[in-house]
């Protein structure tokens, strides 16, 4: 996948879904897919950053895992990161 179509996809406006789960770690659960030591890398006020986004698309994710990762909130910060709100 292409960095341009992995950005489209994160920025589909989905439906909005309740999930009772914590929506942060389904996340990383899915990036851990992909790089196995993938984590918080830092954290602001009310934000958390983790996998880089050119090692995530070079390490394969398909565009299903994109979808989840954009149905649970998860969006590109600055070009360059994952990043979700605390």
């Amino acid at each position: 996948m292409q960095y341009e179509e992995f950005e489209a996809i994160i920025q589909e406006n989905t439906p909005f879904q309740k999930i009772e789960d914590n929506k942060i770690f389904l996340g990383l659960v899915v990036m851990r897919k992909y790089l196995p030591h993938c984590g918080i890398d830092a954290a602001g006020h009310d934000i958390v950053y983790s996998a880089d986004v050119e090692k995530i698309l070079e390490a394969g994710i398909t565009k299903e895992d994109a979808q989840e990762l954009n149905r649970l909130g998860w969006f590109i910060e600055n070009g360059e990161c994952l990043a979700h709100y605390a």
